[in-house]
């Protein structure tokens, strides 16, 4: 039964174990070289992903170069920067301009024989009229008696009978028994029989009419009259907007610019809307300065969309 018993490979020395190995080999080397087929041409699919996201990026960034604001940058400069200065937009008027100072602030305090502001425009409505304080639609106390007023009250209308929408009209011909005026810019109640004494403000009041006419807290008596002026300056807007008692003009290449609060000479330059030119306060006669357009500016922008396109920046 021994005699039976054969096994590959031990008589004739081959290595049946290594040879196996190396048919399955063979065997494999198709999926193997399709396997290497398959990572290079993703590779080469990636790369083309790449150069169409770059591609589009390019287009992206060569649209923008429509913009006329890429082209139209401007630059604004001063041959005496620490005296005046100037900034330009996109849609300044390239040239160079003169700015003049005739006389210089002291530190004088000098009084005006009148006051800065305006007095009320009577016949505007009462929005619009000047006061510092709007005053608001709805009703307001004199001795007792309610005086309703609405968006359309003025404060007078030149008749300031029965039939008026004027708080003139409304007050004297109410039973309050008072006469109102404006005298000197203030507001003036007076009683009619001049002895009883005028009594204004109730907690029920809806309007702040008496706040904006300055007469809550005024002394009481036959007569009282507002604490401050009715019509006033506009302390935050262009000069020419301020409500001022007088018009004010500066000279600036022979024509008329509008001022601004803190020594400002804004938008007003004829054909050159957009230059903006700022004094600093010291003293000089006649300075240039230069809008033109700013080229660098262009450049470095088309530089940095160009890299960007190219994926040089992040």
């Amino acid at each position: 039964m021994a005699d039976r018993l054969r096994m590959s490979g031990i008589s004739t020395g081959y290595d049946t174990a290594q040879l196996i190995e190396q048919l399955m080999a063979v065997e494999r080397r198709p999926v193997l070289l399709m396997q290497q087929r398959q990572n290079a041409i993703k590779t080469r699919s990636d790369a083309w992903r790449d150069v169409g996201m770059r591609l589009s990026t390019l287009k992206s960034r060569a649209a923008s170069l429509k913009s006329a604001s890429v082209f139209n940058v401007k630059s604004a400069a001063s041959s005496a920067d620490k005296i005046v200065s100037a900034s330009a937009n996109s849609t300044a008027t390239t040239g160079t301009y003169k700015v003049w100072v005739d006389r210089l602030a002291t530190s004088t305090r000098a009084a005006g024989a009148s006051e800065l502001g305006r007095g009320l425009d009577m016949q505007e409505k009462l929005a619009d009229a000047g006061f510092s304080i709007t005053p608001t639609a709805g009703t307001f106390t004199i001795n007792g008696v309610q005086i309703r007023i609405d968006a359309d009250t003025v404060m007078s209308d030149g008749v300031d009978d029965a039939s008026s929408n004027s708080v003139f009209g409304l007050i004297n011909n109410s039973a309050a028994g008072v006469t109102a005026s404006v005298v000197g810019n203030r507001m003036k109640l007076t009683a009619n029989d001049g002895l009883s004494p005028v009594i204004v403000g109730s907690g029920g009041d809806t309007s702040n009419f008496l706040t904006a006419a300055r007469l809550l807290g005024a002394a009481s008596g036959t007569t009282i009259t507002s604490q401050g002026s009715l019509g006033v300056a506009k302390t935050t807007v262009a000069l020419t907007g301020a409500r001022l008692g007088a018009t004010i003009q500066s000279s600036v290449l022979g024509g008329v610019a509008e001022g601004e609060t803190a020594g400002r000479l804004a938008t007003a330059l004829e054909g050159i809307e957009t230059v903006t030119f700022t004094y600093q306060g010291a003293q000089y006669t006649t300075e240039a300065l230069v809008a033109g357009d700013d080229m660098a500016a262009v450049a470095a922008d088309l530089e940095a969309k160009m890299n960007a396109a190219a994926g040089l920046t992040d």
